[in-house]
């Protein structure tokens, strides 16, 4: 019992790890601020128990994520100290203790000096100091209130207190079965980082597009991680409780770099997700924004739709048609690789060869074998006009619909008609202008629909999830058509 009270007596022995002693740092970036980070090191352990100050951990480490693996050594304590040396830090630190000052004269009624002061440091508030001096020209020692900003030219302290440090540092107490050098590997959680993908489409014809994608990384937090490792996990990883994220702050503090050569992540499965590893080191300075690439593909096909939402039930005037990308996700189509959320954004040249911005989406995370249309807009040259002609309580509906095409080429539009809504003793009722399929027959349009003189004709017929009528009209370049419509709803 002697023996053990007196071995936990004894003073614990402290060491530094610096990241010099890194070799190697890997970091995996998730799309909700934060960060794995996998940070290698060789550090000299003296046999028994001792404390292993690790430097250059993130400011915004989540303490009790912290692991460390190493052979032969056992964690018994782990502590997290933010307190970083500062002129303040090191003032309320030294309460009670001399401190050296080399004063002006300002501060004695004279301008004369400068005067070097050894003094008691009594208290440190509200940026000022209290010190306890010997005054020249005075035969007792004095009491003054210094400004801290404003003390003169040299202030010294004897020593750093141990508790302050340059950088955030984690502190590991382990127990290691023998001396010598020894591999670890410190793994902790960390907010303050985040990624988006972000896609560059340009529309080189009307059914294909080359695409590059690209991945911008961002190190919020105060310390650089250079030389890293970098994955990026694509998935939403559920988190036991809400983190606070200064988002709009930490983009507006963010450095804005040059991108990287184009060279592309490696991509696998890990469970659930997607992991992209990037295929050369990384260096993220603190507060900065980089952006690398992710992939590209050239000539990847897509189908362009026009579609004019329309309510029958209303007049209205210039409906734009809306312009959309279906994208489908495959090999046949010239991708097949997963591609995170992001925004994409859509390019075309004119005719002296000068690329014009054209549209944006936000895509959400998109696997292999999954489509998705892109509204990038809405196009200037194709308008509808409609206008209620009979809308009565006998239930007719009597209406006429005029499609504009000014561009010069001809066109497929596609006339989204909503479900018609009326009232039937007090009771709003909806009902579709499509007729449901049966086995043997497609969709049919309820509605009668025909051109006014001899216009185009329908060319498809479906109906949507939500009842809508999606009718496909071929509309010739440079013309204005119009069409009779009516329906009885009861």
């Amino acid at each position: 019992m002697t023996a053990l009270l007196l071995a936990s007596s004894m003073p614990v022995i402290a060491q530094d790890s610096t990241p010099e002693q890194r070799n190697q740092l890997n970091v995996t970036l998730y799309q909700n601020g934060m960060a794995l980070i996998q940070d290698s090191r060789t550090i000299n352990l003296e046999q028994g128990i001792q404390n292993i100050r690790f430097q250059g951990v993130t400011p915004q480490i989540i303490a009790d994520s912290a692991l460390l693996a190493g052979t032969d050594i056992n964690v018994l304590e782990r502590n997290y100290t933010y307190d970083l040396i500062s002129l303040e830090a090191l003032l309320k630190a030294s309460i009670g203790q001399k401190i050296g000052l080399q004063l002006n004269g300002r501060f004695f009624g004279n301008m004369g000096g400068p005067f070097f002061v050894n003094a008691t440091l009594i208290a440190v508030q509200n940026q000022r100091m209290v010190i306890k001096a010997d005054v020249p020209g005075e035969t007792s020692q004095k009491i003054l209130a210094l400004p801290i900003d404003q003390y003169g030219d040299l202030i010294s302290f004897d020593q750093v207190p141990g508790h302050l440090s340059e950088s955030p540092t984690l502190s590991m107490q382990v127990q290691a079965n023998a001396a010598g050098e020894a591999p670890v590997t410190l793994t902790y959680l960390s907010n303050g980082f985040d990624w988006q993908a972000s896609y560059i489409s340009d529309i080189t014809s009307e059914t294909s597009i080359n695409l590059d994608a690209w991945v911008t990384l961002q190190n919020h937090t105060d310390v650089p991680l250079n030389d890293a490792r970098v994955q990026l996990l694509a998935g939403e990883v559920n988190r036991a409780m809400p983190v606070h994220q200064l988002r709009n702050k930490m983009m507006q503090d963010a450095e804005m770099v040059a991108m990287a050569p184009p060279i592309e992540a490696q991509l696998e499965n890990v469970g659930d997700y997607k992991l992209f590893t990037l295929p050369r080191n990384i260096s993220m300075a603190a507060k900065q924004k980089k952006q690398v690439a992710l992939f590209n593909a050239e000539r990847v096909r897509v189908e362009k739709h026009y579609s004019l939402p329309l309510d029958l039930s209303h007049s209205i005037k210039r409906v734009k048609a809306r312009v959309s990308l279906k994208l489908s996700n495959t090999s046949e189509a010239g991708l097949g690789t997963p591609m995170p959320a992001g925004i994409m954004r859509f390019y075309q040249q004119d005719h002296a060869g000068l690329r014009q911005f054209v549209g944006e989406v936000r895509i959400p995370d998109l696997d292999k074998h999954e489509t998705y249309s892109a509204n990038i807009g809405k196009a200037f040259g194709i308008t509808a006009n409609n206008r209620n002609l009979r809308w009565d309580s006998a239930g007719w509906l009597q209406g006429e619909l005029e499609l504009i095409n000014s561009q010069k080429k001809s066109v497929v539009s596609e006339l989204i008609i909503q479900p018609l809504h009326y009232q039937v003793d007090k009771e709003y009722k909806r009902i579709s202008l499509c007729e449901a399929p049966t086995d043997k027959q497609d969709v049919k349009l309820k509605l009668n629909f025909r051109p006014v003189t001899g216009g185009p004709k329908l060319v498809s017929v479906s109906q949507e999830d939500n009842g809508a009528c999606r009718l496909s009209i071929q509309l010739a370049p440079d013309t204005r058509s119009l069409y009779r419509y009516e329906y009885r709803t009861s």
